[in-house]
């Protein structure tokens, strides 16, 4: 598709533009330059080859545990699994300690929801925050 004018397209760059140049007879073929800082493509593929499943986000998780014991780590997230199927659970090791997490929550509100019901199961919980992952549509 031909256009009779010439357009400019800016980004939010200083170094970065694209122009499309077309003669006054449509007719005619056009030439496309592109000016573009070679940082931006780096910036977009970073973000493009990265699988949906890491997408992450700023939120709040419920933590269970944190310790050097392995062993009760694992106990609890077995107690969790069997209380809550459907409640997501995360085990991490920072370090020296393991850290169970469960919950992916967007705001404080959320996580209190639950977090007053595990209060009662679980000493020393606590609401913190942590990257979380995407809500499912």
């Amino acid at each position: 598709m031909l256009l009779p004018a010439a357009f400019l397209l800016f980004s939010n760059t200083a170094h970065s533009q694209a122009m499309l140049a077309l003669p006054n007879d449509s007719t005619k073929k056009g030439t496309v330059h592109i000016y573009d800082d070679p940082s931006l493509n780096t910036v977009i593929y970073a973000k493009k080859n990265v699988a949906p499943d890491e997408w992450q986000l700023s939120g709040y998780r419920i933590q269970l545990y944190m310790g050097a014991d392995r062993k009760q780590a694992l106990a609890i997230k077995a107690q969790m699994l069997n209380m809550y199927p459907g409640l997501p659970i995360y085990m991490d090791y920072e370090q020296p300690y393991f850290k169970i997490r469960v919950g992916d929550y967007r705001n404080r509100f959320e996580a209190l929801k639950i977090f007053h019901d595990l209060q009662a199961k679980f000493k020393g919980i606590s609401v913190v925050p942590d990257k979380i992952k995407y809500p499912a549509l």
